[in-house]
């Protein structure tokens, strides 16, 4: 993890991206819509889940943070 970059939730990584949610579910092996359901709170992504978004955001989201704006 890179000291120097903020922390953020995935909500805000995603709002701050300019990749579309298709683009993000691609890399992250997963339907765009099951982005647009944890995005909506329709549901919460599984722990696989959760390790590849702290990979794609670079340690930008973090585990912690996941586990806090989900409540997994």
């Amino acid at each position: 993890l890179d000291e120097h970059r903020p922390q953020m939730l995935f909500s805000q990584y995603i709002a701050q991206s300019p990749r579309s949610y298709e683009s993000i579910a691609a890399q992250l092996g997963v339907c765009r819509s099951t982005v647009n359901h944890i995005m909506t709170g329709r549901r919460k992504p599984s722990l696989k889940l959760c390790r590849r978004i702290v990979q794609m955001s670079q340690g930008r989201v973090t585990a912690d943070e996941l586990l806090h704006e989900f409540g997994i």
